[in-house]
């Protein structure tokens, strides 16, 4: 049915002139008086029953605005990280203002090219970004979108401003403390995710350099080390030669892919947590080959709703400065943490892989 059949109809229905309920679907009804308001709402509900829907353009022009949020991707597979519950967070959190989530996935040249930049955006109809972009994010991006003020949100990057970030560094201190209160002494950090010799995630260092100050502050030492140059067979060799070394932690904070040091200590013939402990990050209720992790939580939920709070304030202000305190992780408890062992198993008793 084309729209002009759409308006005689409802025009026979309800009495009105086709110019009228034109002017009342497109918005530019004044309805100051009882009559003029009743009639109005008579034609919408005529409209309603032929199942016609109200030009989102038209509104957007009226309104100034489009009444949606974009999330951009990566086409990058691994770039932009986006667990369940912060994509439900935001969601809910944008339906609460009466706005919708609109996702998009671009590649760098897109974000970069000051010429085509600005058409990608437009032709989304999109009132704000929300940028999520949680490895090797295109910086010259950021610079782009203040030069053409269009209202934006970054999640989990080193930003300062206009960004939701996680206290890593705080998260890292903390596991480190869970492990040192339970009597823990010889501890390691493990990252089988990035090296130093790359550029990785900004989480990576800031996990490590609190696990470093918490160590410090209990006048202790403990050893880091990176594998994450190397296989999956050959981490698990690393981390076994770890565990069977003369000084083997008894305590293990883990950066990322917990199930593999678990599989690990498991060759070396140990019992987790009974001979090893081990607490990771990651979202609350993570498992590794079905044992629940003692881990330190990522704050999706919080994000989002951050993330959406943070956007509509850019949008109502896009040239302001406008910052957040980053979001705490909260620790979960699961079935890799416990006391030290009285003493660790002899190495000669550790079975060879």
């Amino acid at each position: 049915m084309t729209s002009s059949e759409i308006v005689q109809l409802i025009a026979k229905r309800t009495g009105s002139s086709p110019t009228t309920i034109r002017r009342v679907l497109r918005g530019g009804n004044k309805e100051v008086w009882p009559g003029t308001a009743a009639k109005a709402a008579r034609i919408r509900e005529a409209a309603r029953e032929t199942g016609f829907l109200a030009n989102a353009s038209a509104s957007a022009v009226r309104k100034g605005r489009f009444g949606a949020a974009m999330l951009l991707l990566s086409t990058d597979p691994g770039r932009s990280h986006l667990p369940e519950s912060l994509l439900h967070s935001l969601c809910a959190a944008l339906d609460k203002v009466g706005m919708r989530l609109v996702i998009s996935r671009c590649d760098d040249r897109e974000l970069t090219d000051r010429r085509r930049l600005p058409g990608f955006l437009a032709s989304r109809s999109c009132d704000g970004v929300i940028v999520n972009y949680t490895d090797g994010y295109p910086e010259r991006m950021e610079s782009l979108l203040a030069t053409f003020r269009i209202p934006f949100v970054w999640l989990n990057a080193p930003l300062e401003s206009r960004c939701i970030r996680y206290d890593d560094r705080a998260a890292g201190r903390a596991a480190a403390e869970r492990l040192l209160a339970l009597g823990h002494r010889r501890l390691a950090f493990v990252n089988l995710r990035t090296t130093s010799t790359e550029n990785p995630h900004h989480s990576a260092a800031e996990r490590r350099e609190g696990f470093l100050e918490a160590i410090a502050a209990a006048g202790l030492s403990a050893s880091v080390h990176e594998f994450g140059n190397l296989d999956g067979p050959a981490q698990r060799d690393a981390v076994i030669r770890l565990l069977r070394c003369d000084e083997a932690p008894t305590g293990i904070v883990a950066y990322d892919r917990a199930d593999r040091i678990l599989l690990a200590a498991v060759a070396a013939g140990l019992s987790v947590p009974r001979d090893l402990s081990i607490i990771t990050f990651g979202e609350a209720g993570a498992n590794a080959c079905g044992v629940p992790l003692s881990l330190m939580a990522v704050p999706s939920r919080a994000a989002g709703v951050e993330a959406a709070a943070l956007l509509l304030q850019a949008i109502e202000s896009p040239s302001s400065p406008i910052s957040r305190p980053p979001l705490p992780f909260f620790p979960v408890d699961g079935d890799t943490l416990a006391p030290p062992p009285p003493s660790p198993p002899h190495v000669k008793n550790r079975r060879r892989p």
